[in-house]
């Protein structure tokens, strides 16, 4: 099974979702702070970050997350 890992959504262009106008800009956008308003791709919160090196735990990784998605 071939693995293709696609960059991180931090480098989604957020001019292309302007420009397309995506409700998904919508849904990114949080209020950081009174003045400031920010794209947020991921949950908010503590995380569980670490360096996936082995094909088989980018694997595992891909299926927990496939199997367990984030709903709102």
């Amino acid at each position: 099974m071939d693995v293709f890992l696609l960059p991180s959504p931090a480098f989604v262009d957020q001019q292309l979702l302007i420009e397309s106008r995506s409700r998904l800009l919508e849904r990114l956008t949080v209020q950081q702070r009174p003045d400031i308003k920010t794209l947020r791709y991921w949950q908010e919160g503590p995380g569980y970050d670490r360096n996936l090196t082995k094909h088989s735990t980018v694997s595992a990784a891909i299926d927990y997350l496939h199997h367990h998605p984030v709903r709102r």
